[in-house]
């Protein structure tokens, strides 16, 4: 035992009868698919100050201090008052993205309708070399919007944009004019935290096709589901990004289905962040039938990043089953060294008397300092009298190493 953990031990002793501070270990997952556009303005912007506009230019700086806000109405009217003043300039053209942006947050049907219109506008009277990127990703997801409240024009284009292969051009019903979400030459990518796709990959509108598949999700989850599976099973190098956004979707359903489209995506796809993030929201299914799946990748798997979510997802799972597989983890000599101590952590936080009674079996086992060590933190966490006893014990013992 290291000396510096000679104190600690007293310590968490002589607070086994004092709450415990709480101590957390996360694990990142997918991120959830962004709400708010990214901003756009500041060219358009001192273009208007450079021009001497000083009226334009003020009533555009309030828009975006209510916008900041949060007062959403004030907002689209004063970016309704900039185009206005100049409809033929850069920021009227910004406004005009951002008066439905703004009505789009305020919600409503009347408001829905009133963005839907604006963004209309801007892609049919604008050059698209003045039409901010986020405008079709934004129009998608006002038409999702109004779709749920039974707009059967936006229902159809949403499930049009939703269904259609990527290497097609954006645009549908009413006029997205092809104009791309993410504003890159593509968003997919293939490798280890990229986030984006090759340079030789077309321009494609993932980010819009993605938030039409979220849209139609929650309105039709059984149309939705197979447009998705087709998604995961593409293998080309442009989709990548695309299907590791599919996979969150799919987890969002939670039923025998979706699990096994994530089984699937663990197994089968090539990238390795798909199979990494199919893992993690496999593990938020709560279902029973995933415990073995995610024992399985335990004893196979050799992809470092995979068994460090699998160790979460099981962490998370709060059946007896998923503690025996924790514990058989910690236990195993051939398991790599940083999945046990994960695995003693994670049985620290779960607590419970089977747990209590492994780690202090397991600790004269053991050679390795950072497995002593871990299993001595996580026994203080448990915060019993049984742990504390054990723990001054330990700390008395004069056959322990001091280094």
């Amino acid at each position: 035992m290291t000396k510096r953990l000679i104190p600690f031990v007293l310590a968490a002793a002589a607070l086994v009868a004092s709450p415990a501070v709480g101590h957390t270990q996360t694990a990142a997952g997918p991120s959830m698919l962004a709400l708010a556009p990214s901003n756009a303005g500041s060219g358009a912007w001192l273009g208007a100050a450079a021009r001497g506009d000083a009226v334009q230019d003020s009533l555009y700086r309030l828009g975006r201090q209510a916008l900041e806000r949060g007062d959403f109405r004030r907002a689209a009217s004063l970016f309704l008052q900039v185009r206005s003043r100049d409809s033929k300039t850069p920021l009227a053209a910004e406004s005009l993205y951002w008066h439905a942006y703004s009505m789009y947050r305020v919600g409503g049907t009347r408001e829905l309708q009133s963005s839907l219109s604006s963004l209309t506008q801007l892609v049919s009277e604008y050059p698209a070399r003045l039409v901010p990127a986020d405008a079709g990703d934004l129009r998608v997801r006002v038409c999702g919007a109004l779709a749920r409240v039974g707009d059967a024009d936006c229902a159809g284009e949403v499930s049009e944009i939703a269904g259609r292969r990527e290497t097609q051009v954006s645009g549908s019903g009413r006029g997205t004019g092809g104009v791309s979400s993410s504003g890159t030459q593509g968003t997919a990518g293939s490798g280890r935290n990229s986030g984006q796709q090759p340079r030789s990959c077309p321009d494609e509108d993932a980010d819009e096709r993605i938030e039409a598949l979220n849209a139609l999700l929650q309105m039709n989850s059984e149309s939705a589901l197979p447009i998705l599976d087709r998604v995961l099973q593409r293998r080309d190098e442009c989709s990548a990004v695309l299907r590791r956004k599919a996979v969150f979707l799919v987890s969002q359903k939670r039923d025998q289905r979706s699990i096994d489209m994530l089984v699937r995506a663990i197994k089968t796809d090539p990238d390795a962040e798909v199979r990494e993030q199919a893992v993690f929201w496999l593990g938020q299914s709560g279902s029973d039938a995933v415990i073995g799946i995610l024992q399985d990748i335990l004893r196979t798997e050799t992809n470092e990043a995979l068994l460090d979510k699998a160790v979460f997802s099981l962490s998370q799972h709060r059946s007896a089953q998923a503690g025996t597989i924790l514990r058989d983890l910690a236990q195993r000599e051939s398991a790599p060294l940083h999945l046990r101590e994960q695995a003693i952590f994670w049985l620290g936080q779960r607590k419970g008397e089977d747990n209590l009674k492994m780690l202090m079996e397991l600790y004269p086992r053991v050679n390795q300092e950072a497995l002593k060590d871990k299993i001595l933190f996580s026994t203080a966490q448990m915060n019993s009298a049984e742990s504390g006893r054990w723990l001054v014990t330990v700390a008395q013992d004069s056959k322990e190493t001091i280094q």
